[in-house]
């Protein structure tokens, strides 16, 4: 089957586009890049948005066929950082059929030093606004960040937050959101 998921850059700049930490330049996806897109949707892959500029963002939804994801990235209107989605994003993956996983990393869930599962919630929440209920999942990151909220430090304390999303949400979205969002899209997508 092969890779099923890709992420065009991780934060710098790449042959395929701009990332995040570039986002001075302007620059989106470059032509390679936009190629790239084409062969990943014609192979039945998933295009993960996360680490775009906002350029990178705005190329691929442009040119989309089929939905992509950010597989873990928030919400920028409760956290200003500039690896956080803005509204019109999240609205742009929702109208897409796409997929937004809520990333537990501390600096894009608040703007505190530490974070809990009542800002996740807040985030889930925000993302559920924008998005909708179909479009919004997990993206942890525990395979990337050294810091997570204080009281979900790792995958041993999922069954305590989903839990949480499960009085928050009720069992129906809770499930949405645990698992079911997400492979609705990657059947869609995947050939």
């Amino acid at each position: 089957m092969g890779v099923r998921l890709m992420t065009l850059t991780w934060n710098h700049r790449n042959a395929l586009a701009d990332g995040v930490a570039e986002r001075g330049t302007g620059g989106g996806l470059t032509t390679f890049g936009k190629a790239v897109v084409k062969e990943m949707e014609r192979l039945g892959m998933l295009v993960d948005v996360s680490h775009l500029t906002d350029a990178g963002f705005y190329d691929v939804a442009k040119m989309a066929e089929q939905p992509f994801v950010a597989s873990h990235s928030n919400a920028r209107a409760i956290c200003p950082h500039p690896r956080n989605l803005t509204d019109e994003q999240l609205k742009i993956i929702g109208e897409m059929d796409g997929f937004v996983g809520l990333n537990f990393f501390p600096p894009f869930v608040g703007e505190k030093d530490t974070v809990t599962q009542d800002d996740l919630l807040r985030q889930l929440t925000h993302m559920l606004d924008m998005a909708g209920e179909d479009a919004v999942g997990l993206g942890s990151d525990f395979d990337g960040i050294d810091v997570t909220p204080t009281d979900l430090r790792a995958v041993e304390d999922m069954a305590l937050f989903l839990e949480r999303m499960e009085q928050e949400f009720g069992s129906h979205l809770a499930e949405k959101i645990r698992e079911k969002n997400f492979l609705r899209v990657a059947e869609r997508v995947w050939k």
